[in-house]
């Protein structure tokens, strides 16, 4: 689901997320698929929240044109 999410939905250089840090199966999970840390805190609800983020890298798509010699245009 996260793949097709990243491929076919985000136009954006990263997403992120939160989980709370009594889950460390889910922080684990998560870095096995390409997300980091980015911090931690204390939100009053009961638990420890730690953020988490996935740069994307999608590839530029450039718009060429065929030159009259054959050539591409940059």
């Amino acid at each position: 689901m996260l793949d097709w999410l990243e491929q076919a939905v985000l136009r954006a250089p990263a997403y992120s997320l939160g989980t709370a840090e009594s889950h460390p199966w889910l922080i684990q999970l998560y870095e096995g698929i390409g997300f980091k840390k980015v911090s931690k805190k204390d939100l009053g609800k009961g638990h420890i929240t730690v953020y988490i983020k996935k740069p994307l890298h999608h590839e530029k798509k450039v718009n060429r044109t065929v030159r009259r010699d054959g050539g591409l245009t940059a």
